[in-house]
């Protein structure tokens, strides 16, 4: 059971790929008949799925100091991208860096992701419209002067099918004495936004999350919640029927993962998310291992 599930996401990617060189295939015949039921006669070039920026939560970087950037996405709608999680198909933005010696950059905060199912009881945790990647900056205490960051990314972005994405991004910013505090830039906004779909790593006695595991049995329970979502990390031991029993209405679920064979059958970590009557998101927790998303 446990291969089966490690195979079927590459099908299903697989799957994918073949689509997408279908497609390609098939656009002489779609220009004759004036078919375009993918919508991939639109010039990726001009008009990207998927547009990758960086941004700056203030006009400079303080020496001495964690600053912070972010990777910005923006989507075309109906268009995702993938969070680095538990999914059928797909897999998360990828990024290398080039960045001046001293410079240091820390480990990415994920914003939380939403379910997004697919015929074929395909489940992917992914981010839809916008999404800004958190990453932390320090800077040497005797830098000054301009720095340039530079990113290399790939990503993945699907809709009815799944395109590969690259860029090449930077941001060059002044570097400034600790005694100076600059001013918020025109995106800092977005960092604010972005810190609120963190999921927070707290101690066992302040979590709303009650958890319990018991051989193959997993509860999670929030008390209040109207809604609950489960969603897995990606080195967390996989949980059977995730579709069906990742998310459900009220304040608890009931999860069924392997018995505890290895270590990777005993880790069980991700992130819980409960919502009010009225849809607003009350808890917000990386649960059973590593934090899920937190830098």
């Amino acid at each position: 059971m446990r291969n089966g599930a490690r195979r079927r996401p590459i099908r299903l990617a697989l799957a994918r790929l073949l689509l997408v060189v279908f497609a390609a295939a098939a656009a002489p015949a779609r220009a004759q008949l004036d078919l375009d039921p993918f919508g991939l006669d639109a010039d990726p070039a001009k008009d990207p799925p998927a547009k990758a920026t960086l941004v700056s939560e203030r006009t400079a970087l303080v020496a001495g100091s964690v600053n912070w950037v972010g990777i910005r996405f923006e989507l075309r709608p109906g268009w995702h991208i993938y969070w680095p999680g538990q999914n059928d198909t797909g897999f998360a933005p990828r990024v290398r860096w080039r960045v001046p010696d001293g410079i240091e950059i820390g480990p990415l905060g994920w914003p939380a992701p939403s379910r997004y199912t697919a015929p074929g009881d395909i489940l992917d945790h992914v981010y839809e419209r916008s999404v800004t990647i958190l990453v932390p900056v320090t800077v040497p205490p005797d830098a000054r002067g301009p720095v340039t960051l530079e990113a290399a990314l790939n990503w993945l972005v699907c809709e009815q099918i799944c395109l590969p994405g690259a860029a090449d991004v930077r941001l060059t910013l002044d570097v400034v004495g600790p005694d100076r505090t600059p001013e918020a830039s025109a995106d800092a906004a977005l960092f604010g936004a972005a810190r609120a779909r963190l999921p927070r790593s707290t101690p066992k006695e302040e979590s709303r999350v009650r958890f319990e595991r018991t051989g193959t049995d997993v509860t999670i329970r929030v008390p209040g919640a109207a809604r609950i979502a489960f969603y897995p990390g990606v080195s967390s031991a996989p949980v059977a029927a995730l579709l069906r029993d990742g998310a459900a209405d009220g304040d608890t679920l009931r999860l069924r993962v392997p018995a505890r064979r290895s270590d990777d059958d005993a880790r069980f970590a991700g992130v819980v998310e409960a919502w009010t009557a009225s849809g607003k998101t009350f808890v917000l927790e990386s649960i059973g291992g590593p934090r899920e998303g937190e830098p």
